[in-house]
């Protein structure tokens, strides 16, 4: 629901002085920016992630301007500086562009297809479905021994490399993806900046050119109750029901390439998955 900002907002802004503004915000982000005292990290990067959630949900979308830094301080309990800083880290990260003169706007970004994901989403009446935002969450490198190892086809003594995925369709419903690969093989492409990694492929990532018309793919499907640290990750309620697909990739000798996860949330579109 979004309204126009009025003395309504006082009990958030506090004593600031209220600014009238045909700019609408969400009710639910300036929920968002209610202070956990102990929340350790500094309050632009609070807000940074209050904003970018807010896109992913679909409160801005790509394309649309933002509201200016000292309209947002007006109405916020954040300093003119906090804002500015939120913002660049914003441009930093390639969520948020600035167009001189105009402002700051939501970034668009080119389409993502779901064939380089192997997420083949489509509804019941054919509508093929893809992500309009991907988010990278987490980015790590295993040791040996690692829940993967044997999937992979690797040793105790292989490392891993583990990265986490959040694909928003439409603000309407998310994924999480997490892939699995050999730290050997295709670590330091995996280490590149995370921004970058949020506009690759996963055949990009792994420089595999345009597709993987020369790897086997085997998936697999199953209905369960959707692990809590991914629902928390999905913005989802305790036991939550979606769909859990196994994605792994073998070259023509039989050998693992990479393993994907997707974790699907139920949601209000009748949904298809076509392996």
């Amino acid at each position: 629901m979004n309204f126009t900002l009025s003395h309504s907002l006082a009990v958030i802004a506090g004593p600031k002085t209220l600014i009238e503004t045909e700019m609408p915000i969400d009710r639910k982000f300036l929920k968002s920016l209610d202070l956990v005292p102990s929340d350790p990290r500094p309050k632009y990067a609070r807000l940074s992630e209050a904003i970018e959630q807010a896109i992913e949900r679909g409160e801005w979308t790509p394309g649309e301007k933002l509201p200016t830094e000292s309209a947002l301080a007006e109405v916020t309990p954040f300093s003119l500086g906090t804002v500015q800083r939120a913002y660049r880290q914003l441009v930093d990260s390639g969520t948020v562009e600035r167009r001189q003169g105009a402002g700051s706007f939501v970034a668009t970004r080119s389409p993502i297809k779901t064939d380089d994901w192997h997420l083949p989403l489509t509804t019941t009446a054919g509508e093929v479905l893809s992500p309009s935002r991907v988010k990278v969450l987490f980015r790590d490198r295993f040791e040996g021994g690692a829940e993967w190892s044997v999937p992979l086809g690797l040793t105790a003594d292989d490392e891993i490399v583990e990265v986490d995925w959040r694909l928003n369709f439409d603000a309407e419903f998310s994924v999480l993806s997490r892939l699995f690969v050999s730290a050997a093989t295709y670590g330091n492409q995996l280490y590149r900046p995370l921004r970058d990694l949020e506009h690759m492929s996963i055949p990009q990532l792994l420089q595999l050119g345009d597709g993987l018309p020369q790897y086997g793919i085997e998936s697999s499907v199953q209905l369960i109750s959707i692990p809590q640290e991914i629902a928390e990750k999905l913005g989802l309620g305790e036991n939550s029901a979606g769909l859990y697909v196994q994605v792994t990739a073998r070259d023509p000798d039989e050998s693992v390439v990479f393993h994907l996860e997707h974790f699907i949330p139920y949601t209000e579109h009748k949904l298809r998955y076509t392996r």
